[in-house]
């Protein structure tokens, strides 16, 4: 079987509305890392983005957060400085990645039944797409040095629940 790195809704609005430039810089290297890492090994990496589809949803983020996630805003894009180095790409409009796009068939279709994970947000989408993942029988793996959350108290709160499943590790970095 195989693996492949995601990497999580590290998009331009998302990293400037919730996280200082020093902690953008670290994750943007660190993912870049992490990607240049899965590459050398031969996993495959696949690139997730959030947008907020529903009317109700896309005022909401225009009028409150500058237009976070709202499909077709300049800011809406992968952070420029994270290294793209294929066209999978999977865009999403639930916290969840495997609700909303056909990454689980993708998978499959690829043979890859082991996931690392890095990303935002560690309470939102990153947590929920690792339960995905793991009530689909993948195995998991969190890298800790690049999931970031607008609330890190809450993240490690539910890291210990993730934790406690058989098939989820969590790694301090990816080596």
């Amino acid at each position: 079987m195989n693996t492949a790195l995601l990497v999580i809704d590290l998009q331009v609005c998302y990293l400037e509305l919730n996280f200082s430039p020093e902690e953008r810089e670290r994750i943007v290297r660190v993912t870049n890392h992490n990607i240049a890492e899965a590459h050398r090994q031969g996993w495959t990496v696949i690139y997730i983005k959030h947008y907020f589809d529903s009317f109700f949803a896309k005022m909401f983020f225009k009028i409150f957060f500058k237009g976070a996630g709202v499909r077709g805003t300049a800011k809406s894009v992968f952070d420029p400085r994270i290294n793209i180095i294929n066209q999978n790409l999977f865009e999403k409009n639930t916290e969840d990645t495997f609700k909303s796009t056909n990454l689980d068939a993708f998978l499959k279709e690829h043979q890859i039944d082991e996931l690392y994970i890095t990303g935002l947000d560690g309470t939102a989408c990153v947590n929920a797409t690792s339960w995905g993942a793991l009530q689909r029988n993948y195995k998991v793996n969190l890298i800790e040095d690049s999931i970031i959350s607008v609330s890190p108290k809450r993240w490690k709160s539910l890291l210990s629940k993730l934790q406690k499943q058989e098939n989820c590790k969590l790694l301090p970095t990816l080596r």
